[in-house]
């Protein structure tokens, strides 16, 4: 699986699955809408349900299908914006739900720091240790147990 954090316009972003990461202040409107209609309506669905807050450990998946730029779009709860346990969970969740997903490429778009501002650089390491512990769990939960056998 090809893993990239994004930092481009959203609009240039083709992968598979795009992994958005939200804290509780919400505003990841605009950019869900800039993966497609499908994913738009999904998340305002969502949203007005409040079946998805971006709340700790809310995980939730919007499929359009094969032929879209994004075929599936995994929102992925944070809570608080500067929260590194959180965010690294939400990582870990988020990239083990696209490899259940059968995903060749994941983008993961960064959510917004403290008050909208920037995300600062020790919640980006937390974020990259969740994808990295997260995939790891995801191939030893899916690797076949090796058989030990001595030679007497």
């Amino acid at each position: 699986m090809q893993i990239g954090i994004d930092t481009s316009a959203p609009s240039r972003v083709k992968s598979d699955v795009v992994i958005i990461f939200a804290n509780d202040e919400g505003g990841i409107a605009k950019t869900v809408r800039s993966f497609g209609q499908g994913h738009a309506a999904a998340y305002r669905t969502l949203h007005r349900a409040k079946a998805f807050t971006g709340a700790v450990g809310q995980l939730r998946t919007s499929h359009e299908g094969p032929d879209a730029r994004v075929s599936s779009v995994i929102f992925a709860g944070v809570g608080s914006a500067d929260d590194g346990n959180a965010m690294r969970r939400a990582a870990g969740d988020a990239i083990r739900a696209a490899d259940g997903l059968g995903a060749a490429s994941v983008s993961v778009v960064l959510p917004a720091g403290p008050k909208g501002r920037k995300l600062p650089t020790p919640m980006v390491g937390a974020l990259a240790e969740g994808l990295q512990l997260g995939l790891y769990l995801s191939l030893i939960h899916i690797s076949e147990p090796t058989r030990l056998e001595s030679k007497s």
